[in-house]
């Protein structure tokens, strides 16, 4: 499914799910290792599950230019780019 430039995707809960399985199953061996131990020096506290990242958002800022000499190979600049520009490829200059 394609998304428009400068939006997030969906996010999906169940890929959340490996994780906190996994923070669970840690706090639950960590916390049974740790039960018996009388040292003063080493504790273990079990903690809240981590929380997922806020998904990216990236601004539309962008145009693809294709060099006139090697079409196959464009390049992406700011919109408000008025230099010339160089082919990725040969290197030759040219502009928009």
């Amino acid at each position: 499914m394609a998304h428009p430039t400068g939006t997030p995707a969906p996010t999906q809960r169940n890929m959340q799910e490996p994780e906190r399985v996994v923070h669970q199953t840690l706090n639950y061996e960590l916390g049974k290792m740790f039960r018996g131990s009388r040292s003063k020096d080493i504790s273990f506290k079990p903690g809240p599950a981590p929380i997922a990242p806020a998904p990216m958002v990236e601004p539309d800022d962008m145009v693809i230019v294709a060099s006139p000499c090697h079409e196959y190979e464009p390049i992406k600049v700011p919109e408000a780019h008025l230099a010339h520009l160089y082919c990725l490829i040969c290197g030759s200059e040219f502009a928009v």
